[in-house]
């Protein structure tokens, strides 16, 4: 602990430093200054936590100072010294909240005394700012703590659970053993992939929000948490007594609310209202519920059961004779469009399941790798995958229908590489001599996702990160590139490079270009161009 001592007379300093054992008031360092100047100095340079003042000095006085370091240094205790024990400097002192006044001479017994009840109230005063942020980062921080607690509750052995109610009860939530619980499970089809907490904090905040527009639940009675599946799961609690929590139509409106918040693609399932012992059997029912929506439908699933109808027309050997023909005859692009519009039409149907995705899936692998075993035996099953596209990516493609199509469109496009001599290519690197290749067409993403045989979703995130750019960005960049070449080193019109590039509109060519280059493509040639300026052609020349 610091003390600075400030006296314009030396003889008073060294009567303090001399009389009073600071060392036993747990003061280690002692500071002095003989002027307001000099003990502004010292209090900008380093943390002083109590001063001992005297008033009248030459120059600024020490009441002057205290309205500085109340201002800028509000924690620093201050006791003020004075020869003259007038009433208007002691006011001044009260109204400056200053520790505490002394009259000089006063004994040495007496400052010691000021300074053992300052020293005392500087250690609580700190004590109580240490507590104050440890509570405001418990606070920040009990969101993480109780997510985490409540995954606990979920957990099949006995001690976990325990260990969680315990811990949510030290936390003051009211749930218990004897609660009724009610499951709710999210699953917003963009963010399956999300994992930034922003992401998360948002759809956390927009869960608990309809609920309460909704008049399902407040916060206090909600705990939401983000599974590893990347499902946030919502559990609503209550007292033994609770018959439910939300009617239907109040399901319904959270859902419209949530829905219109989060502006995705969204999937809500419901549970029932259960006792808190039965919330395993729960958690598993409503899961198996979710692995049945194969077809990934954004709704609200209320009452929530499984569908285990068999599909009538989930068996493809009918089909496998003219598939393996087409395959046999590199007919890779006709066969991958049979088999996506027949695992869609089973989609459709409304018997797609998990169990049929399944048996759809070991077929398809069947016939992929029966074909490589019979017909084709120099191409390795373990050449058809690469790190960008793993064999446990593969078997991942009983999860949904889209994961089953772009499970087949993986495996043909791999054996097209192979068959073709063009497996040194990866999806992107195809993906960007294509786009290079017909810079004189106006290039779709869904064109550019086709050839590689991929969904325009998928290939946009992979694209992006793989090269850190946008694809859209990335084709105009490159048109850009090849009009500056042309630009720079060909006669050709303004307008006729614009057609070249795909633009039919010679106003929008120019407005891209100034986009990506702060200038007009006539600006860019005149300072860049390497022809002759007789043989630069000027716009409808040529």
């Amino acid at each position: 602990m610091r003390v600075m001592i400030l006296d314009d007379q030396g003889s008073v300093i060294d009567g303090i430093l001399t009389g009073v054992d600071f060392v036993a008031l747990g003061i280690d360092q002692v500071e002095c200054a003989a002027s307001a100047q000099e003990a502004r100095e010292i209090i900008t340079a380093r943390k002083v936590d109590i001063l001992l003042c005297d008033i009248e000095m030459p120059g600024e006085n020490g009441l002057e100072l205290n309205k500085w370091i109340r201002e800028h240094y509000p924690e620093m205790l201050r006791i003020l010294l004075t020869c003259h024990a007038d009433f208007a400097y002691a006011q001044e002192g009260i109204k400056l909240d200053c520790f505490d006044y002394i009259v000089q001479p006063a004994p040495y017994s007496e400052i010691e005394e000021s300074l053992r009840r300052a020293v005392q109230k500087t250690l609580a005063n700190q004590q109580a700012s240490t507590l104050c942020q440890l509570g405001k980062v418990c606070k920040s921080n009990e969101l993480d703590l109780v997510e985490s607690t409540v995954i606990s509750l979920y957990s099949k052995h006995p001690q976990n659970v325990e260990h969680g109610l315990h811990l949510l009860g030290e936390l003051n939530y009211s749930i218990n053993r004897q609660s009724k619980i009610q499951l709710i499970i999210l699953e917003p089809y963009p963010y399956s992939n999300a994992s930034a907490p922003a992401t998360t904090r948002v759809i956390k905040d927009a869960l608990i929000d309809s609920m309460v527009a909704a008049g399902i639940a407040d916060a206090e009675h909600a705990f939401v948490s983000l599974n590893r599946f990347v499902q946030f799961s919502t559990m609503l609690f209550g007292k033994p007594d609770t018959v439910s929590f939300a009617t239907d139509s109040q399901f319904r409106n959270f859902y419209d609310k949530l829905t219109q918040t989060l502006g995705v693609a969204t999937a809500c399932y419901i549970g029932d209202c259960i006792d808190f012992s039965e919330i395993r059997s729960e958690l598993q029912r409503l899961h198996g519920f979710i692995d049945n929506n194969v077809t990934k439908k954004a709704e609200l699933y209320l009452h929530c059961s499984v569908n285990t109808r068999t599909a009538a027309s989930v068996d493809l050997s009918e089909c496998m004779p003219r598939w393996r023909q087409l395959l046999k005859n590199g007919q890779k692009s006709i066969l991958r469009s049979e088999i996506i519009m027949r695992i869609e039409h089973i989609a459709a149907s409304g018997s797609a399941n998990f169990r049929n995705l399944c048996s759809l899936h070991q077929q398809l692998t069947q016939f992929f790798f029966g074909y490589l075993f019979e017909y084709d035996s120099k191409i390795s099953i373990t050449d058809l995958f690469t790190p960008a596209y793993s064999y446990n990516d593969y078997m991942d493609g009983v999860k949904s229908i889209e994961a089953l199509k772009e499970s087949v469109i993986r495996i043909i496009e791999a054996l097209d590489a192979i068959q073709t001599g063009d497996a040194f290519q990866d999806d992107v690197e195809r993906a960007q001599t294509y786009i290079l290749a017909n810079l004189s067409q106006n290039i779709t993403v869904k064109e550019v996702a086709d050839h590689v045989y991929l969904s325009p979703e998928y290939f946009t995130k992979l694209f992006k990160r793989r090269t850190g750019k946008n694809i859209k960005d990335y084709i105009l960049q490159a048109k850009v590139d090849m009009a500056k070449e042309l630009l720079r080193s060909s006669s050709l019109s303004i307008s006729m490079i614009g057609l070249e590039l795909g633009y039919g509109n010679f106003s929008h060519f120019c407005q891209m270009f100034k986009k990506y280059e702060n200038r007009t493509p006539s600006e860019f040639r005149k300072k860049e161009s390497t022809l002759p300026p007789e043989d630069a052609a000027e716009d409808g020349k040529l």
